[in-house]
């Protein structure tokens, strides 16, 4: 049985039902906010007390004040092929092709960080994506690198791929699959929450494979853990706080909605 320790923030989404996620208590503050309310007091900033420190310990005490109170590092992980499936099902026009959806994964990033309650700093955007093999694919293949060049050209965008595994029928077709992304996925999440490259980490997929890695970053409080699907999608809470009474909905999942979808277009993708 896992033990809630306030991992996640509250969601601004409109479409979002209030009691999706679980909601925090009042007490749940940001440290910034009750840490900022007692340096007002000690060193006399506020206008209804007088200094309670000394001079010099008033400045030392801003001088840890200053370090302390520092915004979150958030990393966010995209299943990408998830996250695109899922938003096409839901959002993409009837009869429109994946290609002409695909997602900037910045943008969805960037999103969710804003969406957030406390304040964060986006510094990484990690992409798990398989790649068609040009010897089968070569059109998508194209597609596939030219797009993963572009994101990267962000520093802080890192495109993890996977050659694509193929079935080869007696028909002369064949069916393309992603294989190790999920895994791929969940070795660069618990990787970085050990090797604490990041305070939060936000996980966009509805793959249920992920969950083992999301369960042991959110126990052993490697890192604060959010998730994140489209509205409608079913989120990747964990079983043992839904069986609760009443239910409990964690990790706090962010819900992006369809304007979100257009919103985080990748506009410039080449056809596939």
């Amino acid at each position: 049985m896992y033990q809630d320790f306030g991992h996640g923030s509250p969601d601004t989404s409109q479409d979002k039902a209030p009691d999706r996620n679980e909601s925090q208590a009042d007490s749940h503050l940001h440290p910034a906010l009750t840490l900022g309310t007692a340096l007002d007091a000690l060193t006399g900033s506020s206008d209804r007390t007088g200094p309670l420190l000394p001079t010099v310990l008033a400045d030392w005490w801003g001088f840890f004040y200053q370090r302390w109170v520092m915004v979150d590092r958030v990393a966010v992980f995209i299943d990408y092929e998830n996250a695109h499936r899922t938003g096409h099902g839901r959002f993409g026009g009837v009869g429109q092709p994946k290609y002409e959806t695909v997602l900037d994964p910045l943008k969805v990033a960037e999103t969710l960080v804003a969406r957030r309650r406390f304040d964060g700093e986006l510094t990484d955007v990690w992409v798990f994506r398989g790649r068609p093999v040009p010897q089968h694919q070569p059109k998508p293949a194209s597609s596939n690198d030219l797009q993963a060049d572009a994101w990267s050209e962000d520093d802080r965008v890192h495109v993890v791929r996977r050659d694509l595994k193929y079935d080869f029928w007696d028909d002369g077709t064949f069916t393309a699959r992603e294989k190790g992304i999920d895994v791929a996925l969940a070795v660069g999440l618990t990787e970085g929450a050990l090797d604490g490259a990041f305070d939060v980490a936000i996980v966009f997929s509805g793959d249920t494979d992920l969950l083992p890695a999301l369960e042991l970053v959110f126990r052993r409080h490697l890192s604060k853990l959010e998730i994140a699907t489209w509205s409608g999608a079913k989120p990747l809470w964990f079983a043992d706080f839904l069986r609760q009474t009443p239910p409990r909905h964690l990790p706090f999942c962010h819900f992006l909605n369809e304007a979100d979808f257009l919103a985080c277009r990748d506009y410039s993708a080449v056809d596939e």
